[in-house]
């Protein structure tokens, strides 16, 4: 599977992500679609669910959408 990225350059300026699952920094949108190294110790669910806020994970996984 590919890097699972999330933002880490402010909204409004360039994507520039690190992927949840391995920690490498420095990629565009195009590193989603990358093989990552990590794949095969962390799946994306996890890796989703680490990058939630707190309290956010539990609303996520018991309806498969945010909480506001």
């Amino acid at each position: 599977m590919t890097h699972a990225l999330t933002r880490t350059s402010p909204f409004g300026e360039a994507f520039i992500g690190r992927c949840i699952k391995c920690g490498q920094d420095g990629f565009s949108t195009g590193g989603a679609l990358v093989e990552c190294p990590a794949d095969d110790l962390v799946s994306d669910e996890q890796a989703l669910l680490d990058s939630l806020e707190p309290g956010q994970a539990r609303v996520w996984a018991q309806t498969g959408q945010d909480h506001k």
